[in-house]
């Protein structure tokens, strides 16, 4: 905590001493072929896993470039398009029944507006991946192949209907006596859009991807409780139309339509009638309209049957989500009531209840930032996909780190990512006041800070302070050597870290082996180096802070051309410090490494 004493200052030259390699970083050439096995098996595990998680391929395929990522920005665009589309044809549809004068000309309009978008939709489909079970299937042979199997067909069909509407459309528009005999033909095909309904699943799977890119469990329970709202009023819109088309399409006086005289009213005030109806057959309510004949007595009795399924369901459904919202701030208003009751009882000053009370919310707002650990099903997803999540969570980080700044390869890079993402990379989150790491201690982890803002306490320090906000590096000659901290790190706000495990690192390096082993071995040889000369040359020392971007980049250079110009007969032999020493640039005196072989 804040309130804990600064480190004792340390004499001089005491980092060398302290900082052993890690055995893996000093092993031979001929001790890594015989006594790396498991990580040799281990490569070979990790090799074989990532290709059933990756993307399926085929860049043999002229069209490959084009096949789209079906969870895509740009995909999910026209998916948005689409839905909008979709329940305009939900909403409108159905209003054919009635008779809408001139606004029927605006509703063609959007037919043909309609039409022209699933005319592209089509053709398009061919080109987005497929989600099987994980994988992304994006070879365009394989595309093809899936949407032929599934929903080519029913879309082509649903098309060549629309086409078929506006021909007839188009020959009812003409003052001929076949075309008033056409009027009437073209108001019931235009029932037959109802068959566009077949879309909504297209409408579902975007809906899907929209909801799982929703961070927030509070916005998705509430716009849970939205969808089942917006569904029951769904369902009395379509009920509303049918009870119409029922009444309306009888012969004789005794329907509800002439017997309570909406037959010639205008189309708007039939529907409200009719809606209205609807929603009092789904609650206790009152309605002056009533089946009039056999046949809407019947229809009224089913619409009574399934409404008391349905709005049972609904209830039951409004009240699941009611109860998880109010789950989802219960347990932090009882601890909160608890530390209220505590604090009252102990007769606590006002000044430090609110101290603890303002701890408390923000430790509670800690909490809501979820890591992966926090999430038990994570451990049953196949191992390829996490792999994958892995990757993406971490590859900024990865990249962007300086001590990779020497590998110019991005084939090599890439190679590899996945790996040291996968194996090495984890996150961590610390509320606020509370400490990440304490003087004296052995550093397991190497610390990346992404958000946030914290507090390092040191006496190597010129003010015994820094403050950290944005990205930093901390121990990062953790990876190489065992490092013992030099500081306090402190998370002034609640801070999200990055950490990357030592060891995990060594291993996936030397079961790489190659130039990327050799190189790596190179910087942390170069690093602890650097790390000598400024301890012994500079008066404050080295401390858990980096030793400086440009510094580390400048090594990762020159350990980069000492990679390349070692001959691999002799990579994996020892190096001495006196020779990567005249690399770096270093001010030592040759006498200081005439004795000591660090690998």
């Amino acid at each position: 905590m804040l309130a804990q004493p600064l480190p004792e200052k340390r004499s001089p030259g005491t980092v060398g001493p302290t900082l052993q390699l890690y055995p893996l970083w000093v092993a031979k050439q001929t001790a890594k072929q015989a006594g790396f096995a498991a990580a040799s098996k281990l490569r070979l595990n990790i090799s074989s896993v990532l290709k059933t998680g990756d993307s399926l391929l085929d860049n043999d395929a002229c069209f490959q470039r084009y096949i789209m990522n079906p969870y895509g920005s740009k995909r999910l665009a026209w998916g948005i398009l689409g839905v909008i589309l979709i329940l305009w044809d939900l909403v409108v549809i159905p209003l054919t029944v009635f008779k809408l004068g001139q606004v029927s000309n605006f509703l063609d309009i959007m037919s043909i507006i309609t039409f022209a978008y699933w005319l592209l939709d089509l053709p398009g489909t061919f080109l987005v991946g497929v989600d099987l079970d994980g994988t992304l299937d994006m070879r365009p042979r394989s595309v093809a192949m899936q949407y032929f199997k599934t929903w080519f067909f029913p879309d082509l069909v649903i098309l060549l209907l629309d086409v078929v509407l506006f021909i007839v459309t188009a020959m009812a528009s003409d003052n001929t006596p076949q075309a008033l005999q056409t009027a009437s033909l073209v108001r019931a095909l235009r029932l037959f859009r109802i068959v566009r309904l077949v879309r909504l699943h297209k409408a579902a799977a975007v809906v899907d991807v929209i909801q799982m890119r929703v961070r927030s469990e509070y916005v998705v329970l509430v716009v849970k409780m939205v969808r089942q709202s917006l569904l029951i009023i769904g369902v009395n819109h379509y009920i509303a139309c049918a009870w119409f088309s029922v009444s309306d399409t009888l012969e004789g006086p005794d329907t509800w339509v002439n017997v309570f005289g909406v037959k010639n009213v205008d189309a708007w005030h039939q529907y409200m009638v009719s809606f209205h109806w609807s929603l009092t057959q789904f609650a206790p309510a009152t309605n002056n309209v009533a089946p009039q004949n056999a046949i809407e007595r019947f229809f009224a009795s089913l619409i009574v049957i399934y409404a008391f399924v349905a709005f049972s369901s609904f209830v039951s459904a409004m009240t699941n989500a009611a109860n998880e919202l109010r789950a989802f701030t219960l347990k932090s208003a009882q601890q909160e009531a608890q530390i209220r009751n505590f604090l009252g009882d102990k007769k606590v000053s006002s000044d430090l209840w609110c101290r603890i009370r303002k701890f408390c919310k923000s430790n509670n707002s800690m909490t809501r930032l979820v890591t992966e650990k926090d999430i038990a099903l994570f451990n049953d997803i196949p191992e390829s996909l996490r792999i994958l999540l892995h990757e993406e969570l971490y590859r900024e980080v990865f990249l962007d780190s300086h001590f990779l700044s020497g590998i110019q390869d991005a084939d090599d890079l890439h190679q590899i990512c996945k790996r040291f993402c996968h194996f090495c990379f984890s996150e961590q989150v610390t509320a606020a006041k509370l400490d990440v790491f304490v003087d004296g201690t052995e550093a397991q982890h190497v610390y990346v800070s992404r958000t946030g803002d914290s507090i390092y306490w040191s006496i190597l320090l010129d003010r015994n302070r820094q403050e950290l906000r944005g990205t930093h590096w901390l121990c990062e000659l953790a990876l190489w050597a065992k490092w013992h901290h030099r500081g306090q790190l402190v998370a002034n706000t609640t801070t999200r870290f990055v950490t990357i495990d030592p060891k995990s690192f060594a291993t996936i390096a030397a079961s790489e082996g190659g130039p990327i082993f050799a190189y790596l071995r190179t910087l942390g040889l170069l690093l602890i180096g650097q790390a000598e000369v400024t301890e012994e040359q500079s008066e404050d020392g080295v401390t858990d802070l980096t030793l400086g971007d440009e510094l580390v980049r400048n090594l990762a250079s020159r350990a980069s051309g000492f990679a390349q110009f070692t001959e691999p007969s002799q990579r994996g032999k020892s190096i001495r410090l006196s020779h990567l020493g005249s690399l770096a640039g270093l001010r030592r005196s040759s006498s200081d490494y005439s004795s000591q072989s660090w690998i």
